[in-house]
């Protein structure tokens, strides 16, 4: 939904991608295989760290030449590392954390359990999706995920 969210409801972009919420990194066989099956364009997007990078080997070693320029990670395309919650800042994060939460819940979440952050954070911007509610969001985050959906949309088949 962080895709989603920052497409329609951020950026307003009128191309529209068309995103499968995987269940994790090593569950998308059957998707993929389904895809396939059907003659379908695809891409799939993994994270940049080293979980996403392993992932991506492991499709193409399954699916071989059929996969191997449909399967991208964060860092092939942004060329930094990390999970998707990593392409926001930190004023980003607090600033969609406070929207659904308070004020002042994002700073207090990190004092007491930071552990689940990123688990709290994916539901806030789950609900600012559902509710089309944009947030003040800096121009770097903006850019990092418009270059994400350039780069997507020119793989579209």
């Amino acid at each position: 939904y962080s895709f989603k969210y920052f497409e329609e409801s951020i950026l307003k972009r009128s191309a529209k991608l068309n995103f499968y919420p995987g269940a994790g990194r090593d569950k998308l066989y059957d998707i993929i295989r389904l895809y396939l099956a059907w003659g379908k364009g695809f891409t799939v997007l993994l994270d940049g760290d080293s979980s996403g990078e392993k992932s991506k080997e492991k499709y193409i070693k399954e699916f071989g030449e059929y996969v191997k320029d449909k399967i991208f990670t964060l860092k092939d395309i942004t060329h930094k590392g990390g999970e998707t919650e990593d392409l926001l800042g930190k004023l980003d994060k607090k600033a969609i954390y406070d929207e659904v939460y308070g004020a002042g819940s994002y700073g207090q979440l990190l004092k007491s359990k930071p552990e689940k952050l990123k688990e709290n954070l994916n539901y806030a911007i789950t609900q600012l999706q559902f509710q089309k509610k944009a947030v003040n969001i800096n121009d770097t985050t903006k850019n990092t995920f418009k270059t994400i959906f350039d780069f997507l949309e020119s793989k579209k088949v």
